[in-house]
């Protein structure tokens, strides 16, 4: 059975700080776009971003790209759920495999 993944609006109350678990390779409009969804756009004090939030059963995942220079060629995964990332390859596999495919885990939570 396939896993209903539904876009939340980002709003600059969403806590995206010290929740990335990891990276992919693909950017948040290109991975909304395979889902026939669209994605937002935000600032911070770094510079602004791309931002797509998605929410499974009470699952929440992120995924951002900061847009300024130099451009960075992946996307942060944000564990918005608070799991610390526990399982977080088998819930990109449900999203799109190749999210699982290209995940890369990081040392600690940025």
């Amino acid at each position: 059975m396939a896993v209903k993944w539904t876009r939340l609006p980002y709003t600059p109350d969403l806590v995206l700080f010290e929740t990335g678990v990891g990276c992919v390779s693909l950017d948040p409009p290109n991975i909304a776009s395979k889902l026939g969804m669209s994605c937002d756009s935000g600032h911070d004090e770094l510079d602004h971003f791309q931002v797509l939030v998605l929410e499974s059963d009470g699952v929440r995942i992120g995924f951002l790209r900061h847009r300024g220079t130099p451009r960075l060629e992946f996307s942060t995964v944000c564990d918005l759920g608070g799991s610390a990332g526990n399982g977080i390859e088998e819930r990109l596999a449900s999203i799109l495999p190749e999210l699982a495919q290209s995940f890369e885990r990081y040392p600690e939570r940025w």
